[in-house]
């Protein structure tokens, strides 16, 4: 399926199963790094899209692409949480992805393994016990991994940007900077310091001297400058281009150690100026500079100050069009062998390979097609060898790592003393007695990683919602029709079921991925969908299709209110939830009410009202702005009689407590309301410009002086008669200009009725 999912034929993009693309992918993801730089997996842009970007369902939404943007741009921990709390929302709402389950790894290996010294220390985030030489308590250790690979290119192209290459690849690759498992924190690895200036642009990078490739070539700061352009070259067709784009910009320049300067314009020719660029200060120093026209991205310090070096003496003598096909990226081919410069490089000047080499602990020593197995061995001029050695780490000579697919075969190679560890991906939650039977430490760690199905949003029915119903009847509305039927598919599918009978309980249902990163990234009111066919069919029923199920349909209200509302007044939110077939209220549903300044970005005002016996709900909100968006978001949670008798007005704290402590029960869908739009304005302006055509204290003083005979005392009294007369007037203008009407806004009607 990966070639459906993440074609490099670009004409394939967006194409049905039956055209050789997809409908609905399933897969399984897992981070690398502890933060969720998930930006190029949901932003709308062409580089984000495959093969360049993992957004393979093609999800492409302004609501979230500019909450994307605030987040990477924000340097502000606590905004950013809010920001990913709005995007949780939207990405619940829009479902291009979504995630079944978040899944724990389940460990098993033989019990005198052991990472930093201890038996338990486990962490996927690297090679399968993030790092191997960190490792003691063997000399040859034998990984079973679950899935083949198909390419070994460390730059991670869209074959090998999935665990079971990096198991393979990751060992022989460096690191500035890596992720402790016991702490999931960086340290530094390859840097010796990563300094960053206090507006965030300039970043100062010191490597470590006596670093060495594979082949015993030193390595310098060209060779990290160099990996950095690999990435932002399209034709080298890496994953990562969107991020870096998304860093960088379009027009980004490299200054060597020998003071040339190569640029890499992914901006067809339309800009001149660089918009960041990268200069290498000294053999073993360099920097980065975000330039003027972007914001620094939010996570430089765990991704630009944590790559890998690629080897420049190598590499740049091979057209980057050629490298995912070259020997070093297959790892397949027969060994190779090359020279270089030893003037220029030092080292040698001829080495012989089987695939990729870098600076990391271990070597590349071919793969044998037939046992399906990869060997590599200690690198003993890894540079931090004699530290490792001297804590009693460091110890394994060979590491295999062998490609068994079924399970049950990986548990009997296990039984018989053929592999020493077992892939997590194998789901062994379900096996841990067996395993243990066995003789295996087996211990569990909760994963940064979740799997999911996509969506082809190109797709006619789940995706552009075009063939749906509701989409043939009404075009305008094919995208809501889509987007209701991919919450029916959602509410088909049994998360919890899965979670406790197929995983033993080693995981929870899914809700977002922001959750595998932390409770803190995910809005508190989001649950995972239940299984429920008749929710599913009133989503379907919304579509257009006919389930025996009435759909749920929203009222929208008039598009605004009155202009003048004073600036600080409470205005009320009124709205009503029933049956309108029945007639009959919906009592007891939580209603958050929002705000925006923009119509896109929402927060929540703290207000969060429940209907009432009528079904009706409401709230006095107070505009923050000049210029306020104010929407219903009904969350679908109800809560008893006995809550509800005692609700605050203001329970957004309250509300978001109980949803965490499982008090409130979530029975209909979450669903946003249409926005109303308030204008206000302060008691100033208003005055303003209602006194503005009368007279004023100024006016009367120069009338007063320009009395000079008795002659114009007729003139005089003719004005102080015209005067009273518009003071009269504007005394009942300003009671009519300031007296505010009350206005009800009834934002929406939601409808679901169960089929009896």
């Amino acid at each position: 399926m990966i070639n459906r999912l993440f074609p490099e034929d670009s004409t394939k993009m967006g194409k049905t199963f039956v055209d050789g693309g997809y409908d609905i992918g399933f897969i399984g993801w897992g981070f690398t790094s502890p933060v969720p730089d998930i930006k190029s997996q949901y932003v709308g842009t062409p580089e984000a899209f495959p093969p360049t970007g993992n957004n393979y369902a093609l999800y492409n939404s302004s609501e979230a692409n500019e909450i994307l943007n605030k987040i990477y741009t924000s340097l502000d921990s606590a905004q950013q949480l809010t920001y990913f709390k709005q995007l949780s929302l939207v990405l619940n709402k829009d479902k291009p992805y979504v995630p079944i389950y978040l899944p724990s790894d389940i460990i098993a290996r033989k019990p005198e393994i052991k990472l930093f010294g201890d038996a338990n220390v486990f962490s996927g985030m690297s090679t399968p016990f993030s790092d191997l030489q960190y490792v003691s308590g063997v000399t040859t250790f034998t990984f079973a991994e679950a899935g083949d690979w198909t390419s070994l290119a460390p730059w991670g192209n869209a074959d090998s940007n999935s665990f079971y290459s990096l198991f393979v690849y990751g060992a022989t690759q460096g690191g500035l900077q890596l992720v402790d498992p016991r702490t999931n924190t960086m340290y530094l690895n390859e840097a010796s310091s990563v300094k960053v200036s206090t507006d965030g642009r300039t970043w100062t990078i010191s490597i470590k001297p006596g670093i060495k490739f594979h082949d015993g070539v030193e390595v310098t700061s060209d060779d990290y400058l160099f990996a950095e352009m690999a990435l932002m070259t399209p034709s080298v067709a890496s994953v990562a281009l969107s991020d870096k784009l998304s860093r960088f910009g379009n027009l980004v320049s490299f200054t060597w150690l020998n003071g040339t300067t190569t640029s890499v314009d992914n901006s067809e020719g339309a800009l001149t100026e660089a918009t960041s660029t990268f200069k290498a200060i000294d053999k073993y120093t360099y920097e980065f500079n975000i330039g003027s026209t972007l914001q620094p991205y939010a996570f430089l310090n765990q991704t630009e100050c944590s790559i890998a070096p690629l080897p420049k003496h190598y590499l740049e003598k091979i057209s980057y069009s050629q490298w995912n096909t070259n020997a070093f990226a297959t790892g397949l081919a027969n060994p190779y062998t090359f020279t270089w410069d030893t003037a220029k490089y030092g080292g040698t000047g001829t080495y012989t390979a089987y695939g990729p080499f870098g600076t990391g602990p271990y070597v590349y020593q071919g793969y044998d097609p037939v046992k399906r197995l990869s060997t590599l061995t200690k690198f003993d001029q890894y540079f931090n060898t004699a530290a490792l050695e001297a804590k009693g780490y460091f110890t394994v000579e060979t590491y295999n790592i062998v490609t068994i697919v079924e399970k049950d075969a990986a548990i009997a190679a296990y039984r018989t003393g053929e592999i020493d560890a077992l892939d997590t991906n194998y789901q062994l939650a379900a096996d841990q007695k067996i395993l243990k039977e066995l003789g295996a430490n087996v211990f569990s760690k909760p994963q940064v990683g979740w799997q999911e199905m996509g969506y082809n949003m190109q797709n006619p029915i789940i995706g552009t919602g075009t063939d749906t119903p509701l989409g043939k009847s009404n075009p305008a509305k094919a995208a809501e029709a889509a987007r209701h039927v991919r919450q029916a598919i959602s509410y088909l599918i049994p998360r919890d079921l899965i979670v406790s009978q197929l995983l033993d309980g080693a995981g929870e249902s899914g809700t977002t991925v922001l959750k595998a990163f932390g409770a803190g990234y995910q809005d508190a009111s989001i649950k995972s969908d239940p299984y429920n066919p008749t929710l599913a069919k009133a989503e379907l029923a919304a579509a257009g299709y006919s389930t025996g199920v009435s759909a749920i349909v929203p009222t929208p209200p008039a598009p605004e209110v009155a202009a003048n509302f004073i600036y600080g007044q409470a205005v009320p939110i009124e709205g009503v939830f029933k049956n309108p077939v029945t007639g009959s209220p919906y009592t007891n549903f939580v209603v958050r009410i929002q705000e925006s300044q923009d119509n896109t970005t929402w927060i929540d005002t703290g207000y969060a009202p429940i209907t009432d016996s009528q079904g009706n709900y409401h709230a006095m909100v107070i505009p923050d702005w000049a210029t306020t968006y104010i929407r219903a978001y009904f969350t679908g949670y109800t809560v008893s009689t006995t809550i509800s008798s005692n609700w605050p007005i203001v329970a957004g704290n309250y509300y978001d407590q109980l949803v965490a402590a499982g008090k409130v029960e979530q029975i209909l869908p979450p669903t946003s309301g249409p926005a109303q739009k308030f204008t206000t304005r302060t008691v100033k302006d208003i005055l303003t410009g209602a006194l503005q055509p009368y007279a004023t204290a100024d006016s009367v003083s120069t009338l007063s002086a320009n009395v000079a005979t008795k002659n114009d005392v007729t003139a005089l009294a003719t004005q102080v008669t015209a005067l009273k007369s518009s003071v009269d007037s504007l005394t009942t203008y300003l009671y009519a200009s300031i007296a505010i009407a009350v206005v009800a806004v009834v934002l929406a009607v939601y409808i679901l009725m169960r089929k009896k």
